[in-house]
């Protein structure tokens, strides 16, 4: 059973971005710093006034997990979830996609998208030298 990601209000620009596939990230306009997951302040410092910019998708490894499909999903599938160091400076939870028998921390990953139902996508990374196929 998938379920798409809820939108709210402070996190609605960055979930329009996925439409278009692009990675819009949220930054301080004080610390001059980029800032994930969206939210309504800087959680260094404090400031409300934040803008959106785009990121280019590149990223390198962090760590790593398989997650087991719910107990109560029959036909679900292991997810391999990621925490991606992106270029632009914050950490990111995400999935990790394709090819896997090559992880290791620090390699370099570049970001691709897996469709939602609604016509969002959800942001996605895989090995920089993986044939993307999405």
């Amino acid at each position: 059973m998938n379920v798409d990601p809820p939108i709210s209000p402070t996190s609605e620009t960055f979930w329009d971005g996925t439409r278009e596939r692009q990675l819009i990230l949220q930054w301080c306009t004080t610390c001059d710093r980029s800032i994930h997951h969206p939210r309504a302040r800087c959680p260094r410092c404090g400031n409300a006034d934040l803008e959106w910019r785009p990121h280019d998708g590149h990223g390198r490894l962090h760590s790593w997990a398989v997650h087991p499909p719910a107990k109560d999903d029959d036909h679900g599938e292991e997810v391999m979830v990621a925490m991606v160091d992106l270029d632009a400076g914050p950490r990111m939870l995400t999935r990790l996609l394709g090819p896997t028998e090559d992880l290791e921390v620090d390699r370099h990953l570049r970001l691709c998208w897996l469709p939602l139902d609604d016509g969002r996508a959800l942001p996605c990374f895989e090995l920089a030298n993986a044939a993307s196929r999405r």
